[in-house]
């Protein structure tokens, strides 16, 4: 019998709302178990909300451009309720869970098929990387949904008129305000509504500059902050200077708190961490070849911060100051972390194998996002592991597309029975001519 095979609409949301309870009872299992606690950036968010409800600024000590203002003010809104470190965890807990949903909902209406939605779900509801991630306070918990939500928008048939542009471009300008790496993903998303529309040209264009502009509305009251309160030229924000200089720097690779410019003054680290890393690349071309390398393999790494920022306990309520508080079987959930990763990594590039059996927005979407996450991480600024943790996401999506093939032909397919198709919008199929999204 095929792997979520379902007879009916009422059958698969029962299989969905089971992989939903699966995610949820997963991830309050290993909150409850760990306890984590903020630190290092995490714990300069959760000062950043405090310091909008009680000081009426953004910043840590005083107004600040360096970090963005999306994950702050939810949990300035969460703190509203309470301020206890477990319930603004059990905040994010409640978002990774409901990632799922967005996960099934990407999956079924980009690859045309019920099952392979409902797998990519329960990969995404299991996979221990988003498992143990959740109760930490990290951007991605509103980052990831805010740019699921754009991307099931625009991949929607049922698009129609300027509202539809309008609200995808709100929700992307919310996730360029959570995490700056929307502006690299900003792109795919656009070529999405452009090579899969099924409008006229002067539509389609339309429809781009609607969400174009909608986005850059939503974005510039906090560049018109940044220039005001903070400093003249200050676009989104002052961090991009220093992740390039840690991405590019002549002394190694990576973050370091050896860094070149005044202690705690982001407006100078900025300036300064741009015109060192070019110098850098000036004076000895061969440190991009390095730079990239290194940036490649720290994306591709096992996602050991997953279990690390989960024990990590804060020592003073300076931001870098924190030791580890070990949970019992440490040892062992780091091994299944790494080893998931690895199954992980194998199975999605396994689904390249079907590549020519795509749909045309399934194609614009993981390669896009795979090559614009790679750029603007390896090539640009500095790679890690959780720089990846949004495209993993939609990564689940083609590990699904692995299993459901593998599982009903016993070789890696993307063949779907015709009762599982749904409409998914116009498609090139392997001789490149156009079509409805069926087998």
């Amino acid at each position: 019998m095929p792997v979520f095979a379902a007879t009916s609409v009422s059958n698969r949301r029962r299989i969905l709302g089971l992989i939903v309870l699966v995610a949820f009872v997963l991830r309050v299992g290993w909150w409850l178990y760990a306890t984590p606690e903020p630190v290092s950036d995490f714990q300069v968010y959760v000062r950043l909300a405090e310091n909008l409800l009680d000081r009426g600024f953004f910043g840590v000590d005083q107004p600040s451009a360096l970090w963005l203002p999306g994950f702050p003010f939810l949990l300035a809104g969460a703190m509203l309720v309470s301020r206890a470190t477990p319930w603004l965890s059990f905040v994010t807990v409640v978002l990774s869970t409901a990632t799922t949903v967005l996960v099934y909902l990407v999956g079924r209406r980009y690859t045309g098929s019920e099952r392979i939605g409902l797998m990519a779900a329960a990969v995404y509801a299991t996979m221990p990387t988003f498992v143990l991630y959740a109760p930490i306070l990290g951007t991605e918990h509103l980052f990831v949904p805010l740019l699921l939500g754009v991307i099931a928008l625009v991949g929607s048939p049922e698009r129609r008129g300027p509202w539809w542009a309008v609200l995808a471009g709100f929700l992307a300008g919310l996730a360029v305000l959570t995490r700056g790496e929307m502006l690299f993903s900003l792109p795919v998303v656009l070529a999405i509504v452009w090579f899969t529309g099924r409008d006229a040209r002067r539509q389609r264009i339309r429809m781009v500059g609607l969400m174009v502009l909608s986005v850059v509305l939503t974005v510039g009251p906090w560049v018109v902050r940044n220039a005001v309160v903070v400093q003249p030229g200050i676009n989104l924000s002052t961090v991009g200077g220093m992740n390039f200089y840690f991405g590019h720097r002549p002394d190694g690779y990576g973050f370091t708190t050896d860094v070149p410019w005044p202690p705690g003054d982001d407006r100078a680290a900025s300036r300064v961490g741009w015109e060192v890393g070019l110098r850098s690349l000036r004076e000895d071309p061969t440190l991009l070849m390095r730079s990239i390398r290194d940036g490649t393999y720290g994306l591709l790494a096992s996602p050991g911060y997953v279990l690390y920022w989960s024990v990590q306990r804060p020592v003073t309520d300076r931001f870098g100051e924190w030791e580890p508080d070990p949970v019992p079987f440490q040892s062992v959930l780091g091994k299944v972390v790494e080893a998931a990763s690895a199954a992980f990594l194998v199975l999605a590039t396994a689904a390249f194998l079907t590549w020519r059996a795509w749909p045309t927005g399934f194609r614009v979407l993981l390669v896009g996002l795979l090559a614009t996450n790679w750029l603007g991480h390896a090539v640009l600024f500095f790679g890690h592991p959780r720089f990846r943790y949004s495209v993993s996401t939609v990564a689940s999506i083609a590990v699904a597309v692995t299993i459901v093939g593998l599982w009903d032909a016993g070789r890696i397919g993307f063949t779907v029975p015709p009762s599982e198709v749904v409409d998914s919008g116009p498609r090139v199929d392997g001789e490149g001519r156009r079509g409805k999204a069926t087998t």
